[in-house]
């Protein structure tokens, strides 16, 4: 509790929770709300649609998933598959075979010491084979709503960037900046609402300025 109050402190004292405020308030009316692009229906099926996830996209992991989670309701089924029929399962995604094998030793992981949950615990879950820190990030806040980061990509750290409140030129130091000027309620969508910006609007070259609607906060404009 001290160290989130000093958190808290910490970013009254540089106007980051202000500023961040701000910022949120802008974007939200161009973007939808925040929603987890991948579909499911259980904690398991989250778990195995964010490990495909990773070098492919929302809509390519969509595409294959309902099929997958037809033929494989639980753990047991997963570890009881054969990993070819599996990886066959999950082509043409990339590293489709790698992405089986992490399915399988994840799922035997969660049969052995989480009685085949999943933790809710964001260092439990990065422990898991073929999760990333930004995938448990995204379990952590979809399933639990408790963040362990914000969710830094090209275009959130370029945002950033131009925000000023960041100058990292990697997304783990720029994640460490924003943790320190933005509050933990904000964490999710603050990652939400500047990585879609950075898609649709403030683009590497060319950045629509005139038509920004951080414009006047954003001391890159134009």
């Amino acid at each position: 509790m001290k160290m989130f109050e000093e958190h808290l402190l910490s970013a009254s004292i540089y106007g980051g929770e202000k500023r961040a405020a701000e910022v949120l308030a802008c974007l939200r009316p161009y973007y939808p709300p925040l929603h987890c692009e991948l579909h499911y229906k259980t904690a398991l099926e989250l778990l195995v649609a964010t490990i495909l996830l990773s070098q492919n996209t929302a809509e390519q992991v969509n595409a294959l998933t309902p099929a997958l989670f037809a033929a494989y309701g639980d753990t047991a089924a997963y570890l009881q598959a054969r990993r070819q029929d599996l990886a066959r399962r999950v082509y043409p995604l990339a590293f489709f075979r790698h992405k089986a094998r992490y399915i399988q030793e994840s799922c035997r992981i969660l049969e052995e010491h989480y009685e085949g949950e999943l933790p809710r615990n964001g260092y439990d879950l990065t422990q898991l084979p073929g999760l990333s820190r930004k995938g448990a990030n995204l379990i952590m806040g979809e399933l639990f709503n408790e963040p362990i980061g914000i969710a830094v990509e090209i275009h959130t750290q370029r945002v950033a960037n131009r925000l000023g409140w960041s100058d990292g030129r990697n997304v783990v130091k720029v994640e460490n900046d924003l943790l320190q000027t933005i509050p933990p309620n904000l964490w999710l969508e603050t990652g939400y609402l500047l990585q879609r910006h950075g898609r649709a609007q403030c683009h590497t070259h060319a950045p629509a300025c005139a038509t920004c609607p951080l414009n006047h906060l954003c001391p890159s404009r134009e």
